[in-house]
């Protein structure tokens, strides 16, 4: 795959909170990030659930009937991607996955190694675990972001991991390149958000 470099710029003292997603089921899906992705339930009331980990919430889903995905093409959320500490976190997630699923899409980003799923509710989640900076490929002072394929055996390592996830980034598509991000009312990005 092609290389290609990136300007951001990441403030390390910044950390993203909770993120809120629109879902047609709420059942199907608290069966889904539980079971499938090992995430807790820490509250559940009428439309709304919160998952996370170790009581502190990371997902916030909202049901919306009959909710549909937002075209591809829509402005909105691409992905959210949830960081593990360790790579041993990673490569569990994987295997775990890949033992009733067959969507797991593994991925060498130099940077990091990601494991990208899609939800029933067509969300994409990232479960990723970031690479010492000293192992990343630099150009002009940015490092170099690559998409390269690869497999569970790529992912072999031993050790339990430690410390927690977290709310590692989110992805946006926009309407436009050449105008940015769309705006619609208030400002806040559509797509599969939960409606404001």
């Amino acid at each position: 795959m092609d290389k290609v470099t990136t300007d951001r710029r990441w403030n390390a003292a910044l950390a993203l909170g909770p993120v809120e997603l629109s879902v047609a089921d709420l059942d199907r899906s608290e069966r889904y990030y539980r079971g499938s992705l090992g995430m807790e339930l820490i509250a559940r009331e009428g439309a709304h659930a919160r998952f996370g980990v170790a009581g502190r919430t990371m997902l916030v889903l909202t049901e919306i009937p009959e909710t549909k995905p937002a075209p591809s093409s829509s402005p909105g959320l691409s992905h959210v991607a949830l960081d593990v500490p360790a790579r041993a976190h990673l490569a569990r997630f994987a295997r775990h996955y890949s033992q009733s699923h067959t969507d797991g899409d593994l991925r060498d980003h130099i940077v990091s190694e990601s494991c990208y799923v899609l939800d029933p509710d067509g969300h994409t989640v990232e479960i990723t675990c970031g690479r010492p900076r000293d192992e990343w490929s630099w150009q002009n002072g940015l490092p170099v972001l690559v998409a390269d394929a690869m497999t569970l055996a790529d992912l072999a390592v031993e050790g339990l991991g430690r410390g927690q996830p977290t709310v590692g980034d989110l992805q946006l598509h926009v309407a436009d390149r050449g105008r940015g991000a769309a705006r619609p009312r208030g400002g806040r990005p559509r797509g599969r958000f939960v409606p404001w």
